[in-house]
């Protein structure tokens, strides 16, 4: 439609934090055909006139117990660890919530009809954890104290400080494995702009999220 309806050499914004990286290289290419360029705007313009948005939900961490997940959230954390270390990389980028809510054995409603807590991640080899998330969800002072005990040790961010840590893995020398179908393009454009080694492959925790332990297919049954 863009190509049908705008002149040769136009010009097109996009939010590179509102599509995923893949959509991102298609939508250039398809638009690089009609000789039109997709540009990043240094805002979303949508929310600049968008005066009665809504508040993002931040909801409560609802920890998801061991007796239903079948997997404590150590060991999945260890089988990560192990992937990386299996396939020579030093760590990875996580940003599908529902990714991060199974490691960590946890839920929440911060989206309507998807049991999630809206998040990020950096998994690394040695079994490190760095979670980043809206300090709004930590206002109950126990909850951190009930995660520790449930997960292990991890360390919290705040989620605006995201791009920090990939500012980090640019300067560093470590292999950053990460899926460019979950995660958008601005994320995956930063780590190539600042020269990390990016490996892009299917997100670690698809294939293991996927395949059901038999508490899970015990507990599908039961719920249907």
């Amino acid at each position: 439609y863009l190509g049908q309806v705008l002149p040769k050499n136009s010009k097109v914004g996009i939010d590179l934090n509102c599509i995923s990286f893949n959509e991102y290289n298609k939508l250039k290419a398809d638009l690089a055909s009609y000789n039109i360029e997709l540009v990043a705007t240094t805002e979303n313009l949508v929310d600049k006139i968008w005066e009665d948005k809504p508040e993002a939900v931040v909801s409560d961490i609802m920890i998801f117990p061991d007796e239903y997940n079948g997997c404590p959230s150590p060991q999945k954390r260890q089988q990560i660890a192990k992937t990386l270390r299996e396939k020579d990389l030093d760590a990875a980028v996580i940003t599908d919530p529902e990714s991060i809510c199974w490691i960590l054995n946890i839920r929440g409603r911060d989206r309507a009809y998807l049991p999630v807590i809206n998040c990020r991640m950096v998994a690394y080899s040695n079994e490190a954890l760095e979670w980043y998330i809206n300090p709004g969800h930590f206002k109950d002072d126990t909850i951190v104290e009930q995660l520790q005990e449930h997960i292990g040790h991890i360390d919290i961010f705040p989620e605006d400080r995201f791009d920090d840590v990939l500012d980090r893995l640019c300067q560093s020398s470590c292999t950053v494995y990460i899926d460019p179908e979950t995660t958008n393009a601005h994320t995956m454009l930063k780590l190539y702009a600042g020269g990390a080694k990016v490996v892009e492959g299917l997100g670690l925790c698809q294939m293991p999220k996927a395949c059901k332990n038999h508490i899970e297919i015990a507990g599908e049954y039961k719920a249907h």
